[in-house]
């Protein structure tokens, strides 16, 4: 594991290659293999019809995690490390907010921030070991000024109210793949999973506004609640 430290908009970044042991690694594999996509994330935090778009997702649980990525023994003593640094309080209870994003030539992104306050914290994975694209990176603050590249079992560690977007993928045969894990301050009654498995729907149009309003139709037309 090998750890650099950076400051982005005068907020602390980590970016850690080999993250995983080679164990861990295969357990991934073998799970994305098998896994199944929903075209239900959103890139979120623009109010424009059109900006606001669907992409492909997979949720995970924090049973998962631990079968997975062995959360307990890897994700959170980074946590832990961060508190002390940072003055966070941020718990294993924090953990709110866990997928697998998959990322094609035809997605574009206007880059976003995840929260408003510093009580956040996000893991951005690369997870595809033969991603061989000269784009797929990962752009952190407001002026696009760092630009982190797509290297597989890199991880890139950031506050969830830091602006960072993607780098869009140039080879059409070409797949993205990143684990995003984040945490966040909240009251217990609001700790709620977003994109859980069991509640994470498919879209029917990749824009997030007519997405909205054909939920409207569904029950009108068909009478599906969603």
């Amino acid at each position: 594991m090998n750890i650099d430290t950076l400051t982005v908009d005068n907020k602390p970044v980590l970016v850690i290659d080999n993250f995983f042991n080679k164990d861990i690694c295969v357990n991934w594999l073998r799970y994305y293999l098998n896994c199944q996509f929903s075209i239900g994330a959103h890139e979120s935090k623009s109010h424009a019809e059109g900006q606001n778009l669907f992409y492909f997702i997979h949720g995970m649980d924090k049973a998962e995690l631990e079968n997975v990525f062995e959360m307990s023994n890897t994700i959170l003593p980074i946590v832990n490390k961060w508190n002390e640094d940072n003055g966070t309080n941020l718990k294993y209870t924090d953990c709110v907010r866990n997928h697998i994003n998959l990322v094609q030539q035809c997605d574009t992104f206007h880059g976003h921030h995840d929260y408003d306050t510093d009580d956040s914290l996000i893991f951005l994975w690369f997870g595809n070991p033969y991603f061989k694209d000269i784009g797929g990176g990962f752009y952190l603050g407001k002026d696009e000024e760092i630009v982190i590249a797509h290297k597989f079992n890199r991880c890139v560690v950031f506050p969830g109210n830091l602006f960072h977007k993607v780098q869009r993928v140039v080879d059409e045969n070409e797949i993205r793949l990143t684990v995003y894990i984040g945490f966040r301050t909240q009251d217990a009654k609001e700790k709620e999973l977003q994109y859980a498995p069991s509640t994470l729907r498919n879209a029917f149009n990749k824009d997030t506004f007519v997405m909205r309003d054909l939920h409207k139709k569904l029950h009108e037309d068909f009478g599906i609640g969603i």
